[in-house]
C-alpha cells in the first residue's frame, strides 16, 4: 500500500503496469524513434464518429482483400470487430489471434482515417519489421487496441476516447 489508515489516515494502493495493458493507444514513438508519443496526438483524432467493420468471417488475418468489400467512410475511426471479440476478457494470452496484416494495413492508412483500433492486444502478429504499425503511425494514425467490441452492433457510433495526462509515454 502506498498509504495506510494506520500511517497517513486514508488507504491508498499504487498499480505498477505496462503502458500497453489493457484498451490502450499505440502513439508513433512506440515503433518511431522521434515520432509523436500519446501526450502529444491530437485528441480529435480519438473523438467523433467511428465505423465499426465486421470482420468475425476471417479466419487467421485481415487483408486488403477483406477490407476491399467494406465501404469505408472518410475521416471516421474506424474499428475492426473480429472472432477475437468472443474471447472471454479473462482467457490467457491466445498468440493466434486475428491480426491485420500488411496489405490491410496500407490500405486503411492510405485512405482519410483517424484512427484505427482492433479488439485484441496488438493489430500485428509476428511481423519482425513492425509494417502494420508504421502503416499508421508514419502518417500519424494513432492505433487503439485492446477493444472490447462484443456487444456492439455493426454501425456507426461517436467515440470519446478518455485519456490521462500522461507526460511523454510511448
Amino acid at each position: 500500500h502506498f498509504a495506510t489508515y494506520a500511517s497517513r489516515g486514508f488507504e491508498e494502493s499504487t498499480i505498477c503496469m505496462g503502458t500497453h495493458t489493457g484498451t490502450h493507444i499505440d502513439a508513433p514513438r512506440h515503433f518511431i524513434e522521434d515520432g509523436k508519443t500519446v501526450d502529444q496526438i491530437d485528441l480529435a483524432k480519438l473523438n467523433g464518429p467511428c465505423q465499426i467493420l465486421d470482420l468475425t468471417e476471417v479466419e487467421e488475418k485481415i487483408t486488403k482483400q477483406d477490407l476491399e468489400k467494406i465501404k469505408i467512410e472518410p475521416n471516421k475511426i474506424v474499428l475492426l470487430k473480429t472472432k477475437n471479440s468472443f474471447l472471454s476478457p479473462t482467457a490467457p494470452f491466445n498468440p493466434n489471434f486475428i491480426y491485420l496484416e500488411t496489405s490491410g494495413a496500407e490500405y486503411l492508412a492510405s485512405l482519410p482515417v483517424k484512427a484505427v483500433g482492433i479488439d485484441y492486444l496488438g493489430i500485428e502478429r509476428n511481423q519482425p519489421d513492425h509494417e502494420t504499425h508504421l502503416a499508421f503511425l508514419s502518417k500519424d494514425i494513432p492505433i487503439i487496441e485492446g477493444l472490447r467490441l462484443e456487444k456492439t452492433l455493426i454501425k456507426s457510433y461517436r467515440s470519446e476516447e478518455h485519456t490521462s495526462e500522461l507526460q511523454s509515454p510511448d
